[in-house]
């Protein structure tokens, strides 16, 4: 059994809490290398034997581990006793509180206080990425079910639900209200609220991946963008973005792991 750690954003990590993610889609990153030949494996041969799609996946096979990351931050204060103790709190849903050992989990209430009397827990200085989490500040481990690969929008309505995508009512929430996209406006086209989950969880990809991601050359200057849309083109297409050129793959292969909380 191996462990890797996994980033997730805010809503997805609430929605782990909430048991309603059970999936996750990641980008397949060109080129995959046979392990045997040397060769580049495309995204059909890995979706057609699951051999390869085990040996192959960055994300274990079933019975490896995933320990969540998510952004975080760090407060520090003095208990009754004049002790220092250490505050991680988390962004998305509950802060937790943790001894200096590390070892020592409490959990803290919406209100912020410990369960423990005459404590409160103080908002971080600085929330940090989710990137520079160690393993023994995550308070989320996934136990990996399946993995395979497929087209992004082979996804159907079933698996749309398992990605944790949030209902209201009969409808299914539109990622894309609200986000902040180019000089800071926010996009606001379209319904608050979809009827389908596919219909959703397409808003929801394209709010993380259908922006421009920067790409660093040789010279460790940014050499061009990309991003992997849910709709447009099958054989992609190019824009120019910030005077460097911006390269899109719209509905590109995915690795889909299945895991359960443990």
């Amino acid at each position: 059994m191996k462990e890797r750690p996994i980033l997730f954003q805010g809503a997805m990590v609430r929605a782990l809490l909430a048991g309603t993610k059970t999936q996750t889609r990641r980008i397949v990153k060109a080129p995959v290398i046979d392990r045997d030949v040397g060769c580049e494996l495309a995204g059909s041969e890995l979706a057609g034997s699951q051999r390869d799609t085990y040996r192959h996946s960055p994300y274990g096979q079933p019975g490896d581990r995933l320990w969540v990351r998510e952004t975080w931050g760090i407060s520090r204060q003095y208990d009754d006793m004049n002790e220092r103790e250490r505050i991680i709190c988390y962004r998305a849903g509950e802060p937790w509180h943790v001894a200096d050992t590390g070892t020592d989990v409490l959990k803290v209430t919406r209100s912020g206080e410990l369960m423990r009397p005459n404590h409160f827990v103080p908002q971080p200085d600085k929330w940090k990425p989710s990137i520079f989490m160690r393993p023994w500040m995550s308070r989320l481990t996934l136990e990996v079910v399946s993995v395979r690969v497929e087209r992004l929008r082979d996804i159907n309505e079933f698996d749309a639900e398992d990605e944790g995508v949030e209902k209201c009512g009969d409808e299914w929430r539109n990622y894309l209200i609200g986000r902040k996209v180019r000089k800071g406006k926010a996009w606001t086209n379209g319904p608050s609220f979809l009827k389908s989950a596919k219909a959703s969880y397409a808003t929801l990809w394209d709010s993380i991946n259908a922006k421009p991601k920067p790409v660093l050359g040789e010279d460790g200057k940014v050499s061009h963008y990309i991003s992997f849309p849910w709709a447009g083109n099958p054989l992609g297409g190019t824009r120019e973005h910030r005077g460097k050129p911006w390269y899109f793959y719209p509905n590109p292969w995915v690795w889909v792991v299945e895991f359960k909380s443990i």
